[in-house]
């Protein structure tokens, strides 16, 4: 029996206020938490009195934990502590995340599709977060916000896409459309839970000739017709259209 593959240990960082030296630990760095290093540093710049943009380099470096950075930042002490943050976070993008990781990321975001069930405001808060970093760490890589309205709409589920076609969202800003479509993906998430409750509460009844009940799946009818009244297919609007014969 082959013994277990021990999954990689992701880094953390250590910054329990701001005004203190943040602390990268060791482990895996991804873009994510490369991009959380970044901002630990902006914080500790912005809050301690001491810290000039300077010197700041020389500070956090010193407290990366990982020793493979801790044998690079020994090598070229004197070069790096002179770099600016822009300038060392970029030259630590080369040395801890793969390459072309910046076109994964972008790709993450052309093709992000919202699963069925999946909570619309959680999904679009995930692409946005992916876009954030890229817009920090590979800004030509990020999508501009009318860009990504376009990429969250055309990954919408079915029955949310229907809806916003039945009534179009008037909001064309980013957070004002993002915010509608959340109220319209919550009035349908109730809606279809209400209709499950309703089916689950009648009780399976037996025909006394043997015969099966058509009490549940008469009522799973009325619910599929109301959403299908709802959400007219395409077929549906081409047939009251054609002239009758």
């Amino acid at each position: 029996m082959s013994p277990p593959i021990n999954k990689p240990v992701l880094a953390t960082i250590t910054h329990p206020k701001s005004d203190r030296c943040p602390i990268l630990e060791a482990g895996i760095i991804t873009p994510e938490i490369l991009y959380q290093w970044r901002r630990a540093c902006q914080k500790y710049l912005k809050n301690c009195q001491e810290r000039t943009a300077d010197d700041l380099v020389s500070f956090v470096a010193d407290e990366m934990c990982e020793p493979i950075l801790e044998k690079w930042y020994m090598a070229s002490q004197t070069r790096i502590d002179a770099l600016k943050l822009d300038a060392y976070i970029s030259e630590l993008a080369t040395l801890v995340l793969e390459k072309g990781w910046e076109g994964k990321m972008r790709r993450r975001v052309l093709g992000a599709k919202m699963a069925l069930g999946q909570n619309f405001a959680e999904w679009a808060y995930d692409i946005q977060n992916v876009n954030a970093i890229l817009s920090q760490a590979a800004p030509t890589f990020a999508v501009a916000n009318p860009e990504l309205k376009n990429i969250l709409d055309a990954g919408l589920t079915q029955t949310l896409q229907a809806d916003l076609d039945t009534e179009p969202v008037l909001s064309t800003e980013l957070n004002a459309w993002i915010s509608e479509v959340k109220g319209r993906d919550d009035r349908l998430k109730f809606e279809i839970g209400r209709m499950q409750e309703l089916i689950d509460a009648q009780p399976a009844k037996s025909s006394t000739r043997g015969k099966p009940s058509f009490s549940r799946p008469s009522l799973l009818t009325k619910a599929i017709s109301s959403i299908e009244a709802h959400f007219p297919s395409s077929e549906g609007q081409q047939a009251k259209l054609s002239p009758s014969d």
